[in-house]
């Protein structure tokens, strides 16, 4: 029998019945039988009490001897606590009276220290005059002599023997003394340096540097390294007016000035990063900044020079005033970021050129604000065009839009070709105005480009309403196309999209099918036109929210006080935004918070634009359906003044065949015409799908063409009843014919798969039923039959329906 497992009886959950049916399917063999197995596994059990109990009564009758002894410990432990106690309080005491007794001691030996360091003091300052008045009088042996590194180590102790002995009243003239030395030690050094600093004489170069800025003139060094290194660069630029002529306009010569301007900054940097280590990078700021400073008015002059050629060949190109202005603003606009971009290449450069000077790993670089400054120079020449930019994109966009054409001819076909090359067009101008505020602007002034799209835009669109209202005189005769005095007082917004009285006017019918076809054509437009603008907004509020990324990262590297940021990586590619919000930060403030609103999916980037496109739509919707509408109404004219509603049927002495009643000629032409619209609006499905085979794109053009065979399924029907509840009598024989007309007209309505509109079914309905039996067949029908229908047919009838 295997060992018994104690742990389990001390568990929480022992549970003696389980624990012995659990035993007893564990028997090991069929051999024994359970009576057996179980008396031995009690025997087993009682034996391991017996042992448990013996175990106990020993442990407890041990433990019961160790109690003195360990409470004899615990009485040992707490008296030398005591012991311990007492000792510390005795300590205490003897420490706190050594305070008091030794207080007076210590204050006396800290007025002796103070003594000492006075004397010590007075001892150096004694050995400085010392030497001081051995300097003074041994100065000008020094100075006549040629050792120069001599003399600005004399005069360096001058310097720091004044600082020791300055108050004495002996050295009084000493520092107006050690100035005019140090004076004239400069003038002997400046013409040696200026001579090394020309022909790059290393060695001679960096002694007399050492030499000056041992003295405090470092100035002088940048001031002459400056006047030595110069001129290269300016002849640089000097050689543009020497050759213009041979090197093109100045924004075409301005990048390769730079190139060059780079590679002499790389050539200095690295001859003054072995012989000027610890001051290549303040160095080379300097020089580069002169030669900005030197050169801005130059600049200015040529800049502005060259966008009023540019505006004046622009306008020379085209003799038509509206083309030539929109060139002259694209090229003027065009030469200006041309000569931006090259600046901008320039920045990234020369940024890359101040913070890693040179090669040589000991090369110090200039300081994050020097650097700061020299970027500011190189793109100051376009901030006054920065600022403006909101009207410079203005003109320039308004210019382009323009330069479309939406002139009006007498080739209706024309016109509406030009209107949708022109929404196609305008679309492509918003992308790239976009693209120049990013590249001219780095996005800084993104609200005044989305004031000036909007703007541009809307008038635009407004330019597209008046085009389509003059179209509606060819698409629709004259008086379908003058509304009444009341509209002159309306809103642009509204233009076009009243209803209005019509007139009909009689039009040639193997006209109508050609004037719907260009008619549909117009639906396209004001769709695509949508579809557009939606799409562009999709696109713009994208890179916006791109923009407020990028630009946040720049925000969180402008800190005040700490130019630091412009040496950040972050910062590259980026030097012109970060140059232009560093001294800005309220701008900056209203440029990121328009930024965060283009997150929001409320957010219009183009309000005014919206709202006119949809009326636009709304007109052409409008001008479509009237459109589509003008050959039913003149099919319909005069229809409730036919003269065979009123016939009676004469009398006969014989009795003569009844014949049923044939549709006229009116309804057959206006069933005729609603089965060719499906075909038509082929026209319409290729106008809005632009010929895109995508499925979704399929579907939902065939939607719209069965919405608009809906609408003007229903227009006509709605036209019809109209001019039926015109009619002041109807005869017998009038309702027979009546029933025979609208009996075909919804056999043509169920043809096309479309409903047939209450109030004319209820119509058709009352004129087929026979006088007696009028009442009751109103008394039975549901609670769709027009009531106001069958009260008017009742009256034409002379039926009393009470």
């Amino acid at each position: 029998m295997s060992a018994v497992d104690l742990s389990i009886f001390s568990t929480a959950d022992f549970d003696p019945k389980a624990w012995v049916n659990a035993t007893c399917v564990s028997k090991p063999s069929e051999e024994t039988s359970l009576e057996k197995y179980l008396a031995e596994l009690e025997m087993k059990l009682q034996l391991l009490a017996e042992d448990i109990s013996v175990s106990l009564e020993d442990n407890s009758k041990q433990a019961l001897l160790r109690v003195p002894r360990a409470l004899g410990e615990v009485e040992r432990v707490q008296a030398g606590a005591l012991h311990l106690r007492g000792t510390v309080n005795t300590l205490t005491q003897t420490l706190t009276q050594a305070q008091h007794t030794s207080h007076a001691s210590v204050h006396l030996l800290a007025k002796v220290d103070q003594v000492k360091v006075r004397m010590e003091c007075a001892r150096d300052t004694m050995s400085e005059a010392s030497g001081l008045a051995e300097l003074m009088e041994s100065v000008e042996e020094v100075f006549a002599g040629t050792d120069l590194k001599k003399m600005a180590q004399t005069l360096n102790q001058m310097t720091k023997g004044l600082k020791v002995v300055g108050l004495v009243p002996e050295f009084k003239s000493g520092h107006e003394r050690v100035a005019a030395l140090e004076d004239r030690l400069e003038a002997v050094v400046t013409p040696v340096l200026s001579e090394a600093l020309a022909t790059q004489n290393s060695h001679k170069a960096s002694e007399l540097c050492e030499i000056l800025v041992a003295i405090g003139r470092y100035s002088c060094l940048e001031r002459l390294y400056t006047q030595a290194r110069l001129a290269p660069l300016q002849q640089l630029w000097d050689s543009y007016e020497d050759d213009s002529g041979s090197q093109g306009s100045f924004v075409e010569w301005l990048p390769s000035f730079y190139d060059r301007v780079l590679y002499q900054l790389e050539q200095e940097a690295r001859w003054c990063g072995q012989v000027f280590p610890a001051h290549c990078g303040s160095l080379q700021v300097e020089l580069v900044g002169a030669l900005l400073e030197r050169t801005l008015p130059a600049f200015l002059r040529r800049l502005q020079d060259t966008l009023a050629e540019a505006q004046a060949l622009g306008l020379e190109e085209s003799s038509d005033s509206t083309v030539a202005a929109a060139v002259a603003s694209s090229d003027s606009l065009g030469a200006l970021m041309q000569a931006h971009q090259a600046a901008v290449a320039f920045g990234r450069d020369l940024r890359q050129v101040l913070v890693s000077p040179s090669s040589v790993p000991s090369a110090t670089p200039a300081s994050a604000s020097t650097i700061l400054a020299v970027l500011s120079l190189v793109f100051s020449p376009f901030e006054p065009h920065k600022q403006q930019y909101g009207e410079l994109e203005r003109r320039q966009l308004a210019a382009e839009v323009q330069a479309l054409d939406l002139s009006l001819t007498a080739d209706l076909h024309s016109v509406i070709n030009r209107m949708s090359v022109a929404v196609s067009g305008v679309a492509t101008l918003l992308s790239v105005a976009v693209e120049r505020c990013l590249a001219f602007t780095g996005g800084t002034e993104v609200n005044s480009l989305l004031q000036a799209l909007d703007e541009v835009v809307y008038q635009f669109i407004s330019s597209l309403s008046s085009l389509l209202a003059s179209l509606r005189l060819q698409l629709l005769p004259a008086s379908l196309c003058v509304p009444p005095p009341a509209l002159s007082t309306h809103s642009p917004e509204k233009e076009g999209a009243d209803q209005v009285e019509y007139q009909v006017e009689d039009q040639p019918e193997e006209e109508t099918a050609e004037v719907v076809q260009e008619a549909l054509l117009l639906v396209g437009i004001s769709s695509s036109l949508l579809a557009q603008l939606g799409a562009f907004e999709a696109t713009l509020r994208n890179t916006l929210v791109d923009l407020h990324g990028r630009l946040t990262n720049l925000t969180r590297l402008l800190q005040p006080g700490d130019d630091s940021g412009i040496l950040s990586t972050s910062a590259a590619g980026w030097e012109a935004a970060y140059v232009r919000m560093s001294p800005n930060p309220s701008k900056v403030g209203q440029v990121l918070g328009l930024l965060e609103s283009a997150g929001d999916p409320r957010f219009t980037a183009l309000p005014r634009t919206a709202a006119r496109a949809a009326t636009f739509q709304e007109a052409v919707h409008q001008t479509v359906f009237h459109t589509l509408l003008a050959t039913v109404r003149r099919h319909l004219k005069n229809v409730s003044r036919r003269p065979e509603w009123s016939v009676e049927e004469s009398a006969s002495a014989f009795e003569l065949p009844t014949f049923s009643a044939y549709p006229k000629e009116y309804v057959t032409g206006v069933g005729e015409y609603l089965l060719t619209l499906p075909q038509q609006l082929e026209t319409l499905s290729l106008a809005v799908s632009g010929g895109s085979e995508r499925e979704e794109e399929a579907e939902d053009v065939a939607f719209l063409a069965s919405n608009w065979l809906t609408k003007v399924a229903s227009g006509a029907a709605e036209m019809y009843t109209e001019e039926l509840l015109k009619v002041e009598h109807l005869s017998d024989k009038g309702a027979q014919q009546v029933a025979a007309d609208l009996e075909y007209l919804c056999n043509v309505y169920a043809a096309l798969g479309e409903m047939v509109p209450a109030p004319l079914a209820t119509f058709m309905q009352c004129a087929m039923v026979a006088k007696d039996s009028f009442v009751l067949m109103v008394q039975q029908q549901d609670s769709e039959f027009d009531s106001s229908v069958v009260e008017v047919v009742a009256k034409m009838r002379s039926i009393n329906l009470e």
